[in-house]
């Protein structure tokens, strides 16, 4: 797996016919459809109250390409998107992780191929040593798609689990 030369250059994972590709403002559009449509799936097991509620505009800004922005990649399977995967400019080289699938997606393992992609791309591209994610208690499918990833928890909070990882 290579890193891509553009921001909208894809990158492959071990599914046949699932990509994931840098969002830009383009794509906000079909971005905010997408959550809307799984608002109820997406609340279930996190809290993702304010990417329900954000602007067509929040999300054009969010996906800029300031030097300082987070780095929000789509999960493409044969042209339609199923979710995301985002690295949260923390404190390079350390990163944070943020990650949703529909719920039509899940189970079938395109999370964890996808995050995998996403972190070799981190490691290669970005330089990160280290990628730090929190998941709500009770959560057990990104549970189980850490674990898969070689992710260890390191601290439990009030609602959630911070996890991390050390890329080598």
């Amino acid at each position: 797996m290579s890193a891509p030369a553009a921001p909208n250059e894809d990158l492959p994972t071990e599914l046949p016919g699932v990509v994931v590709r840098r969002l830009t403002a383009v794509d906000a559009v079909r971005y905010r459809s997408v959550v809307r449509a799984n608002a109820e799936h997406l609340g279930r097991d996190g809290d993702w109250q304010d990417e329900i509620a954000a602007s067509i505009g929040d999300v054009e800004h969010r996906f800029g390409d300031a030097p300082d922005a987070d780095r929000t990649f789509g999960i493409f399977e044969v042209g339609v998107l199923l979710g995301q995967v985002t690295l949260v400019h923390g404190a390079p080289p350390k990163w944070g992780l943020g990650y949703w699938l529909t719920d039509a997606a899940t189970g079938r393992g395109v999370m964890t191929v996808s995050i995998r992609a996403v972190l070799t791309h981190a490691r290669v591209t970005l330089g990160a040593t280290e990628v730090l994610a929190r998941v709500s208690h009770g959560n057990e499918a990104s549970i189980a798609v850490l674990e898969r990833l070689g992710f260890a928890p390191i601290a439990r909070l009030t609602s959630s689990t911070r996890w991390r990882r050390v890329l080598s």
